[in-house]
């Protein structure tokens, strides 16, 4: 498993960094809320929201880049049509 200073050094424009990332977290969460002590509320409270927040802007993310793909295919079959004309 990752180390959280390797996790932040992930480029998370790659696929599999961004798995490995929302892997850990979601490893960090299911600890926490099956066998973490929970030391500071509030803190933990922040933590969740940290992480609900993170996996909105990731999912965000992986469509924009979904999208942008989707894009360069549409180029991609008109350049492939416009040489067979």
């Amino acid at each position: 498993m990752p180390k959280l200073e390797e996790l932040r050094e992930k480029d998370l424009r790659d696929r599999e960094d961004l798995l490995d990332v929302l892997d850990e977290a979601i490893n960090q969460a299911l600890y926490k809320i099956t066998d973490g002590r929970l030391r500071n509320m509030p803190k933990e409270k922040l933590k969740i929201k940290y992480l609900k927040a993170t996996g909105y802007l990731v999912n965000m993310a992986r469509q924009l880049r979904k999208d942008s793909d989707l894009d360069d295919l549409e180029k991609r079959l008109e350049e492939l049509e416009n040489n067979d004309e």
